[in-house]
């Protein structure tokens, strides 16, 4: 999450709830801790509402840089996959 994105959601938050900006980071901070935290025990994490969070593992592959034309090789790896709720799609594309 970028400083700028992390920075106003603190700030709408705080307003939001009468805390202190350094309070809503915190929260907004330990919200991540226990999401990755629970990515890592469980696999997925699911919030309804917002959507679901998975942990999905992508093949190795063979690949090539476009710029300089160099091939090199990914080997298999985890990665963190978002699956946004029914409310969340329909919010963004009315």
């Amino acid at each position: 999450m970028g400083r700028g994105l992390k920075h106003h959601i603190a700030r709408e938050l705080g307003m939001e709830l009468g805390i202190t900006q350094k309070e809503a980071y915190q929260a907004i901070n330990s919200f991540i801790h226990h999401l990755v935290d629970s990515l890592q025990k469980n696999g997925s994490a699911q919030i309804r509402g917002l959507g679901t969070f998975s942990v999905r593992k992508r093949k190795p592959g063979s690949y090539r840089n476009p710029r300089t034309g160099e091939k090199f090789e990914i080997e298999d790896h985890n990665y963190a996959h978002f699956k946004p709720s029914i409310k969340i799609k329909r919010a963004i594309n009315a």
